[in-house]
């Protein structure tokens, strides 16, 4: 803990709630591309009205460019390219769960996945880039992770929708 303004204490570190995602599926989120996060299953419903992590995991998803390209453009899609050749790893932004529900066929483009299958999806908002990504080992499900206060959206920039940088 460190003293600020006469006496309050402000926490250095915050325990975040964290998801792992495959790559390049957690960069899709963190340059604002992908705003719903899908799973066939309801496991995540606990995570609506929380700011949660998003960790890129070690794995390169290599079907996610054919399952996602009628949804990207051509330079989302070099961008996406460029990537494969060091993803970045670790937890790369925080983002605000606004609703847990019942995918809609419509939902796919934000989904950046078909939602003509059965899909259950976390509505993300408010996202916000760590600079430079969190390290740390990955796990399967909802996890918690012990992180500099700089993690947590309200200390760390929002990114460009329009123009996303490159991690």
């Amino acid at each position: 803990m460190e003293t600020v303004y006469g006496g309050v204490e402000e926490m250095k570190e915050v325990e975040l709630t964290v998801i792992s995602l495959w790559q390049p599926w957690a960069s899709w989120v963190a340059w604002g591309w992908k705003s719903v996060e899908t799973r066939t299953h309801c496991r995540f419903s606990s995570l609506v009205g929380q700011r949660i992590g998003i960790h890129a995991a070690k794995k390169w998803d290599h079907d996610a460019l054919k399952i996602a390209e009628r949804y990207l453009g051509t330079g989302q899609v070099k961008q996406t390219v460029s990537l494969g050749y060091e993803p970045p790893q670790g937890i790369l932004c925080t983002v605000f769960v606004l609703a847990h529900k019942h995918c809609e066929m419509s939902d796919g483009e934000n989904a950046l996945i078909e939602c003509e299958t059965s899909r259950y999806g976390l509505f993300l908002e408010a996202i916000h880039r760590i600079q430079p990504p969190l390290r740390c080992n990955g796990r399967q499900g909802i996890w918690r992770e012990i992180c500099p206060a700089r993690v947590h959206g309200s200390y760390v920039g929002g990114i460009s929708y329009s123009q996303p940088a490159l991690l």
